[in-house]
């Protein structure tokens, strides 16, 4: 969690330095590019954190309904940014939008519980064995059949002993 807070802080800070050094028009352009080059490093690490927190904190049905929210909610902001960012936005403008959206995402990831030192699933209260776990465990049981002496069809004689798992 601390390396997603400081991931995405300090993405967000140079994304705001990259904007102003940007309009400034004196800022040489290997400092513009290494600035782009960390930005995107520190967002990205943090994302990537993200990916191996949800998994220590959430199930998987929440999980996977949360990335397909998210998912959905991505390609709905990718329609409408072109609408936002125009070419007379300003670098600095752009800069102040990509800070903000990073230090809210900071604030977010900061509300969220530790899971150092726990086991999978109990940072959110649940028990190390969760509802959803036991509904497979229980699917499993029910569609492993380990002594089935029905033919497969008329033809066939009966079958032998499966082994269970």
């Amino acid at each position: 969690k601390p390396s997603q807070i400081i991931s995405y802080v300090l993405g967000g800070t140079l994304c705001l330095s990259l904007g102003f050094l940007n309009e400034s028009g004196t800022a040489p352009r290997g400092l513009l590019l290494l600035c782009a080059c960390l930005s995107r490093f520190f967002v990205n690490g943090g994302n990537c954190a993200s990916w191996v927190f949800t998994s220590e904190l959430l199930t998987t049905e929440i999980r996977s309904t949360g990335h397909s929210t998210v998912n959905a909610m991505a390609r709905i902001g990718a329609f409408f940014s072109p609408y936002v960012i125009t070419p007379s936005t300003s670098s600095s403008n752009i800069g102040l939008i990509m800070f903000a959206i990073c230090i809210v995402t900071s604030c977010i990831v900061s509300q969220l519980p530790e899971t150092n030192g726990k086991a999978l699933g109990v940072a959110l209260g649940e028990t190390a064995e969760s509802d959803a776990m036991n509904r497979v465990v229980d699917d499993v049981k029910e569609s492993v059949r380990c002594f089935d002496d029905e033919p497969d069809d008329e033809h066939a004689g009966p079958r032998t002993k499966n082994t269970c798992l």
